[in-house]
């Protein structure tokens, strides 16, 4: 099976899809990668934005935005509606999707305590944690993917030690929060890798993978269960207190979520598969260069130095034949 990037966890497989020659496809594809990468890009901006809000809350608004968008986008489609009818009434389905569920909560974490570049750098070693799964799992890796999980390690350790050690030393509230939010990094990544994995052993109705389209919206279904835990959490405000917070919650949820499922859906269809994959491994530094532009935070030059070599890491993973 070929190893997911780091948004596995909702993305169609863009190995399995045709390449159509049709000029409108190609175009419509273009956009759609480019929305799903400026999406994904932006999830740790409209986290800050909406920092004082309960992660639990604001997990469950994003879904509910997202899903206001994805179900008429199922309903116009009578084989994606078929299929979403299978899914539903299979257990495993449901159970994949929680982890998902855990993953958005987790990510969202994350970026409310860590800079948004850490945070990303972490996610962006989901690939390597669907091979490292793969290898416990009892199979085989080919030695250039086995190469490339380990310069993804080391990049992720070279980005993340200092971090980490200063959390370590005791350094204060702003390191203990920068440490937990890429450990909570590190576990989101992990558990999209799962989902990656679990996905691949799900069949719909004609014995295919499901559209992981649809089950991003299954995820997104199970999310609305975690805004009734915030009413218990209450780690913060249910819910935006101004016009602009209610806003960036929208953009979170429509420019960020469903969106960029879309985007990929789009792409995945009317691109090159190698296209498509390699574009999510930028995403990192794309959210990098966001949280500069609009919050001011300026990536670490740990990230700098560690999030190159993540890159031709998980390049290595997507390419390397086997």
């Amino acid at each position: 099976m070929r190893a997911g990037h780091w948004a596995a966890n909702l993305l169609p497989d863009p190995v399995s899809e045709p390449t159509p020659t049709n000029a409108r496809d190609r175009g419509l594809g273009i956009f759609g990668l480019v929305l799903a990468f400026v999406g994904f890009s932006m999830s740790g901006v409209w986290v800050r934005w909406l920092v004082a809000l309960d992660p639990l809350a604001l997990t469950g608004w994003r879904v509910l935005v997202a899903l206001a968008v994805l179900v008429p986008l199922i309903l116009v489609q009578p084989g994606e509606r078929s299929a979403a009818q299978v899914l539903l009434r299979e257990p495993r389905v449901h159970t994949a999707a929680l982890r998902m569920t855990g993953f958005f909560v987790i990510a969202v974490v994350g970026f409310q305590r860590a800079p948004v570049a850490l945070v990303l750098l972490c996610l962006g070693l989901s690939p390597a944690w669907v091979l490292i799964l793969q290898r416990l799992r009892g199979a085989g890796i080919p030695a250039q993917k086995a190469l490339g999980v380990g310069l993804a390690l080391i990049g992720a350790m070279v980005g993340l030690a200092p971090t980490l050690s200063e959390w370590a030393a005791g350094g204060g509230a702003d390191a203990a929060n920068a440490g937990v939010g890429a450990l909570c990094g590190l576990a989101a990544g992990l558990l999209s890798a799962s989902y990656a994995v679990e996905r691949q052993t799900l069949r719909g109705p004609h014995g295919e993978v499901p559209s992981a389209f649809l089950l991003a919206s299954v995820t997104c279904l199970w999310g609305l269960g975690v805004f009734a835990c915030a009413l218990f959490t209450r780690m913060g405000s249910l819910s935006p207190s101004t016009a602009l917070e209610w806003g960036a919650l929208i953009g979170f949820g429509v420019v960020s979520t469903a969106s960029p499922l879309w985007g990929f859906a789009a792409a995945s269809k009317s691109l090159p598969p190698l296209l498509v994959a390699l574009t999510t491994p930028l995403i990192p530094f794309g959210g990098a260069f966001a949280a500069w532009l609009l919050l001011g935070q300026v990536p670490p030059l740990a990230f700098a130095l560690g999030a190159p070599i993540v890159l031709v890491g998980i390049v290595r993973v997507l390419t390397a034949r086997g």
